[in-house]
Protein backbone atom coordinates (compact mmCIF):
# COMPACT_ATOMS: atom_id res chain seq x y z
CA UNK A 1 0.00 0.00 0.00
CA UNK A 2 1.30 3.58 -0.98
CA UNK A 3 2.00 6.01 2.31
CA UNK A 4 2.39 9.33 2.16
CA UNK A 5 4.30 11.78 4.85
CA UNK A 6 2.59 15.12 6.18
CA UNK A 7 4.93 17.18 7.78
CA UNK A 8 3.65 19.37 10.13
CA UNK A 9 4.57 21.80 13.50
CA UNK A 10 2.67 21.33 16.62
CA UNK A 11 2.86 23.49 19.55
CA UNK A 12 3.04 22.00 23.22
CA UNK A 13 2.44 25.29 25.99
CA UNK A 14 3.24 23.05 28.86
CA UNK A 15 6.50 20.18 29.58
CA UNK A 16 5.27 16.64 28.39
CA UNK A 17 6.13 12.88 29.09
CA UNK A 18 6.69 10.94 26.20
CA UNK A 19 6.56 7.22 26.40
CA UNK A 20 10.54 5.95 26.44
CA UNK A 21 11.54 9.29 28.29
CA UNK A 22 12.21 9.83 31.83
CA UNK A 23 12.87 13.30 31.54
CA UNK A 24 9.48 15.91 30.72
CA UNK A 25 10.04 17.97 27.69
CA UNK A 26 9.86 21.36 27.87
CA UNK A 27 7.20 23.49 26.13
CA UNK A 28 7.80 24.54 22.59
CA UNK A 29 7.07 24.17 18.67
CA UNK A 30 7.89 20.78 17.82
CA UNK A 31 7.91 18.86 13.97
CA UNK A 32 6.05 15.58 13.35
CA UNK A 33 5.36 13.71 10.23
CA UNK A 34 2.40 11.86 9.97
CA UNK A 35 2.41 8.58 8.07
CA UNK A 36 -0.87 8.11 5.76
CA UNK A 37 -1.76 5.33 3.63
CA UNK A 38 -5.03 5.37 1.10
CA UNK A 39 -8.45 3.78 2.14
CA UNK A 40 -9.32 1.67 -0.07
CA UNK A 41 -13.20 0.83 -1.21
CA UNK A 42 -14.66 4.18 -1.10
CA UNK A 43 -16.03 6.34 -3.75
CA UNK A 44 -13.62 8.89 -3.23
CA UNK A 45 -10.09 9.20 -1.91
CA UNK A 46 -9.54 9.49 1.72
CA UNK A 47 -6.82 8.80 3.94
CA UNK A 48 -5.52 7.23 7.05
CA UNK A 49 -3.04 7.85 9.73
CA UNK A 50 -0.73 5.24 10.44
CA UNK A 51 1.68 6.46 12.64
CA UNK A 52 2.59 9.76 14.03
CA UNK A 53 6.60 10.47 14.56
CA UNK A 54 7.24 13.58 16.70
CA UNK A 55 11.17 14.59 16.87
CA UNK A 56 12.92 16.26 20.47
CA UNK A 57 15.88 17.88 19.78
CA UNK A 58 18.94 16.64 21.45
CA UNK A 59 18.88 19.92 23.99
CA UNK A 60 15.69 18.55 25.46
CA UNK A 61 17.08 14.98 25.72
CA UNK A 62 20.16 13.50 26.62
CA UNK A 63 20.85 12.41 23.39
CA UNK A 64 24.17 12.24 21.37
CA UNK A 65 22.28 12.57 17.99
CA UNK A 66 20.92 16.21 16.70
CA UNK A 67 17.70 15.13 17.32
CA UNK A 68 15.18 12.09 18.84
CA UNK A 69 12.05 10.56 17.16
CA UNK A 70 9.15 8.95 19.16
CA UNK A 71 6.60 6.84 17.46
CA UNK A 72 2.93 7.23 18.49
CA UNK A 73 -0.18 5.94 17.24
CA UNK A 74 -2.40 8.37 16.06
CA UNK A 75 -5.05 8.25 19.09
CA UNK A 76 -2.48 8.45 21.46
CA UNK A 77 -0.72 11.73 19.76
CA UNK A 78 -3.90 13.30 20.03
CA UNK A 79 -4.66 12.45 23.57
CA UNK A 80 -1.39 13.80 24.15
CA UNK A 81 -2.10 16.81 22.54
CA UNK A 82 -5.49 17.39 24.05
CA UNK A 83 -3.94 17.09 27.51
CA UNK A 84 -2.07 20.14 26.78
CA UNK A 85 -4.58 22.06 25.65
CA UNK A 86 -7.10 21.09 29.13
CA UNK A 87 -3.71 21.51 30.82
CA UNK A 88 -3.29 25.03 29.61
CA UNK A 89 -7.18 26.09 29.93
CA UNK A 90 -6.93 24.62 33.15
CA UNK A 91 -4.09 27.55 34.10
CA UNK A 92 -5.75 30.23 32.47
CA UNK A 93 -8.97 29.08 34.48
CA UNK A 94 -6.80 28.75 37.84
CA UNK A 95 -5.78 32.52 36.82
CA UNK A 96 -9.19 34.43 36.58
CA UNK A 97 -9.98 32.40 39.50
CA UNK A 98 -7.14 34.54 41.09
CA UNK A 99 -8.35 37.84 40.10
CA UNK A 100 -5.68 37.86 37.24
CA UNK A 101 -7.07 39.41 33.69
CA UNK A 102 -6.21 36.88 30.84
CA UNK A 103 -6.63 39.32 27.46
CA UNK A 104 -8.01 37.31 24.41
Amino acid sequence: MLTRTIEEGVVFNNPFKVPGLRKLIPPGAYRIDIMVEPMEGLGFVAYRQKTVELYIPTNAVNSPSKERSIFFEPKDFDALMLKDKLDLVRAIERAENEGMYIPT
